[in-house]
C-alpha cells in the first residue's frame, strides 16, 4: 500500500463464504479398426450429466452500505462427444471433433463483496449469480510428422456460444467518492471461429549437445461475434477476452528428474467490456507475458517446482476507449511461486 488512505476497520465486505458441489455421471464407447497390426481409425462417443450446486454467503454494497447475502443456485447439464481419428497416411492423420461443452465461473467471480482500491478510486466486484459459460464445439485438426522429432499441426475450431462470461463497468457512489467498479456479467450468445498452426521440434537432429531441448511455435486467429454492436461504428463486437491473434514461442528441456520451459505469449488487441456506464466498448491493447516453469522429482516421493509468470512485468491490461487514446493500466504484475509436493 502506497500513499493510499486506507481505514483499517473491518470490512465486511471482503468476508464471504463459497461452497460448491459438482455431481457427474458419464458413459463412453471406444472403438477402433485395425488392418494389419496398423491402426486405420478410431475414436469414441459418450456423454456426462453433471449438476452443480452452489452456495454463497456474504454482503454487498451498492452504496447504501453493507447489506448481507445468502444464495444458491442449482443447474444441470448434458453434454454429449464424439471423436474420430483417422490414419491418412504412415505419418499423417486426422481427426474430428464435436462436444457440448461448459466452463463453470471461478470463485473470485462470484464472490458477492467489492474490493477498493483506494489510491485510483476503482473497485471489483464478483457477481454471485454468474452462469457458466456454455457452447456447442466442432473441431477439425490435422497432424503430420515429416520426420521423427517433428510435429506438425492445423486445426480449425467452431464454437457456437450459448452463454459467454463479460465485464461490466459501473460507477457507484460510497462515502461521498465516486468509484469505478468492474464487475463479471453474463453476456448472451455468440460464436468464435478459429484456426491455428503449430510446429514443435526436437533439436537433438540438429546437434548431440541439443538432444534434451525441443521448440515450439504457434499461432491463432480468432474470429468471434456477439450480438452486441459498437455504439460509435456500429460493427457487432466481438467475444471479451477474445485477442483476434494468440502467438506461442516455447523453448523445454527434459533431462532425467529436471525439466524447464520457458514460453514467451503475445496476445492481440481484445474486447474488454462492452457494458459500461457510458455506453463505449473498452478494450485491451496487444500485450505480451514471458514464463518460466522449474520443476525439479528430488525422488520418489518429493517433488520441487519454481513458476515465475510475466518476468518482463509487462502491463497486462491497459484500458483504451475506441479511439485508442490509453486511460488507465489495471494491472501490472510479476509473480513468482515455489511449490514443493510430497505424497506419502
Amino acid at each position: 500500500v502506497q500513499d493510499s488512505p486506507i481505514d483499517w476497520e473491518r470490512n465486511f465486505l471482503n468476508e464471504y463464504d463459497i461452497k460448491q458441489r459438482a455431481s457427474a455421471a458419464y458413459v463412453q464407447a471406444d472403438f477402433r479398426v485395425e488392418r494389419d497390426y496398423e491402426r486405420l481409425f478410431g475414436g469414441n462417443f459418450g456423454a456426462r450429466l453433471v449438476e452443480t450446486e452452489t452456495w454463497i454467503d456474504g454482503y454487498q454494497d451498492f452504496g447504501t452500505g453493507p447489506e448481507p447475502v445468502a444464495l444458491r443456485a442449482r443447474y444441470s447439464d448434458f453434454l454429449p462427444s464424439a471423436n474420430l481419428r483417422m490414419r491418412v497416411a504412415r505419418r499423417a492423420a486426422f481427426i474430428l471433433g464435436v462436444a457440448r461443452v461448459m466452463t463453470r465461473p471461478p470463485f473470485n467471480d462470484l464472490a458477492p463483496g467489492i474490493r477498493y482500491n483506494f489510491s485510483d478510486k476503482t473497485a471489483k466486484s464478483g457477481n454471485p449469480e454468474l452462469l457458466p459459460f456454455r457452447a456447442n464445439q466442432f473441431v477439425a485438426e490435422a497432424a503430420w510428422v515429416p520426420v521423427r522429432g517433428m510435429r506438425l499441426n492445423g486445426n480449425v475450431t467452431y464454437r457456437d456460444v450459448r452463454n459467454f462470461f463479460a465485464v461490466g463497468e459501473e460507477t457507484i457512489e460510497i462515502d461521498d467518492d465516486t468509484y469505478l467498479v468492474t464487475r463479471p456479467v453474463n453476456g448472451g450468445g455468440g460464436s468464435i471461429l478459429s484456426a491455428g498452426v503449430r510446429v514443435q521440434q526436437n533439436l537433438r537432429r540438429l546437434n548431440s549437445a541439443l538432444r534434451n531441448f525441443a521448440v515450439g511455435l504457434a499461432w491463432t486467429h480468432n474470429n468471434s461475434k456477439t450480438d452486441f454492436r459498437d455504439p460509435v461504428s456500429g460493427e457487432r463486437l466481438p467475444l471479451p477476452r477474445t485477442a483476434e491473434h494468440v502467438f506461442k514461442a516455447d523453448l523445454g528441456y527434459n533431462r532425467e528428474r529436471f525439466g524447464a520451459r520457458l514460453r514467451y505469449r503475445w496476445r492481440g488487441k481484445s474486447l474488454k467490456s462492452s457494458f459500461s456506464d457510458s455506453g463505449l466498448s473498452v478494450w485491451n491493447r496487444p500485450v505480451g507475458s514471458l514464463d518460466l516453469n522449474l520443476g525439479w522429482q528430488l525422488n520418489e516421493k518429493v517433488q520441487v517446482g519454481l513458476n515465475a509468470r510475466n518476468l518482463l512485468n509487462e502491463e497486462q491490461v491497459q484500458t483504451t476507449d475506441y479511439s485508442g487514446q490509453v486511460l488507465r493500466v489495471n494491472e501490472q504484475y510479476a509473480q513468482v511461486a515455489l511449490t514443493l509436493r510430497a505424497r506419502w
